[in-house]
């Protein structure tokens, strides 16, 4: 028989921690996404996105690479028992569900991450079909169905949320669904009864119609005048704090799951899916774990306890986020998100979070809507530059940042 190329020592400590390591590894990236992914908007350091990048492709191929491992040591042809415990195994696949549904702070890397919002709804077919087959095996002597279950419908809900976010924020679905205001609307908004000293509001109203610019959907003259007649009411910083908040509402549509979670139903489902993960660990906290390694034992904890922080964490997202002001279902939704999912939990995460970035710099950093900075183009030094040439585009493009500073930063924004 030809010598094996790895050693007899490093193929049982690879038997003995594959699964093991790899579903901490899974846990652990999932939990940088959600911690960092929303700093996107703060940061241009190329170092960091880098990281939010590799760990964003990883996630993925960690989690199906996992799957294939689980399912591999429950073939029939197994010559040797599995490490872990067979009904364990079925359990841990279950949180690769929500692994593979990802956090709410980053859905898409970049724009084109969304047109392949079907390859995503492909992979929640296929794996869903791969957990059940690993469960089915381990029935009728799974002591943990109840649990295992629970995780899995947390996690077949936050597969769907990503693939159905992809999919309302792909262009084609973008060029469909934008449409004009009505103009009961505009006419609201020239008599008066819009409220002028509600940024929210006002972010999300203008949103709607010049999220067109970057499907090439122009505003009609109505929208661009009621506009422009706005933005002569306002000062220089709240008209540029405005397009601040639009920029940061057309961010989350595209790079988060907040499209899929911004109505009362999403909200629902957000509620099933952290109680569902609650409801497991009080499941398995309860059962008798005779059978179970230690470390394993342990290993599930952190899976249980790191999946309910990391639900918590994405619920604030939805409650911090600009689209909580213009939504009609927020009034209500606000109480019951909040006193149904977080109550006191949710304050002793916000205080802990708040009290460690303070002293490590960061709290600024978190706050930061945006980096106020431009990647496509400096207005400032493209004008300067014509300055030095003689040319007349500086008095073009002042003209155009005061007429019309919302059409400009839509255009950068889109490249």
């Amino acid at each position: 028989m030809a010598e094996r190329f790895m050693p007899a020592s490093l193929q049982e400590i690879w038997n003995a921690s594959n699964v093991r390591g790899f579903m901490m590894l899974s846990l652990f990236l999932q939990v940088l996404l959600a911690s960092t992914a929303h700093l996107r908007k703060a940061s241009t350091s190329r170092f960091f996105l880098f990281v939010i990048w590799s760990a964003y492709f990883m996630a993925d191929w960690v989690a199906t690479f996992t799957f294939g491992l689980i399912s591999n040591t429950q073939r029939i042809d197994s010559i040797s028992p599995p490490e872990v415990n067979e009904n364990l195994m079925a359990f841990w696949a279950a949180f690769l569900l929500i692994h593979l549904g990802g956090p709410d702070t980053i859905t898409a890397f970049s724009l084109e991450d969304n047109a392949l919002w079907m390859r995503h709804l492909v992979g929640l077919v296929a794996q869903s079909s791969t957990f059940f087959y690993i469960f089915f095996k381990t029935l009728p002597d799974n002591n943990l169905v109840a649990p295992t279950i629970l995780i899995a419908v947390a996690g077949a809900i936050k597969y769907g949320e990503r693939t159905r976010s992809l999919y309302l924020a792909s262009m084609e679905n973008l060029k469909k669904s934008t449409g004009k205001l009505p103009v009961t609307g505009l006419e609201a908004l020239a008599g008066g009864d819009f409220p002028d000293k509600n940024t929210g509001k006002q972010a999300y109203y203008f949103f709607q119609i010049f999220k067109g610019l970057v499907v090439e959907i122009n505003p009609n003259h109505a929208e661009r005048a009621q506009s422009l007649e706005l933005f002569q009411r306002k000062d220089a910083k709240e008209a540029f704090d405005l397009v601040v908040t639009e920029l940061d509402l057309l961010f989350e549509l595209f790079y988060t799951k907040i499209s899929s979670v911004n109505s009362s139903l999403g909200v629902i489902v957000r509620i099933i899916t952290l109680y569902s993960v609650i409801g497991a660990l009080i499941f398995y906290s309860l059962l008798e774990k005779k059978g179970f390694h230690e470390v394993d034992i342990l290993i599930t904890y952190f899976l249980l306890g790191g999946t309910v922080a990391l639900e918590m964490t994405n619920g604030m997202m939805i409650i911090f986020s600009n689209w909580r002001g213009p939504a009609r279902w927020f009034h209500y939704g606000w109480y019951l998100l909040q006193g149904a999912c977080f109550s006191i939990p949710f304050y002793i995460i916000l205080v802990v979070g708040v009290l460690l970035s303070v002293p490590c710099g960061c709290f600024e950093l978190v706050m930061q809507s945006w980096s106020k900075k431009l990647g496509e183009l400096s207005l400032l030094s493209h004008c300067i530059e014509h300055c030095h040439r003689g040319g007349n585009k500086p008095l073009k493009y002042a003209h155009l940042i005061y007429r019309k500073p919302d059409l400009v930063a839509f255009s950068l924004f889109s490249g």
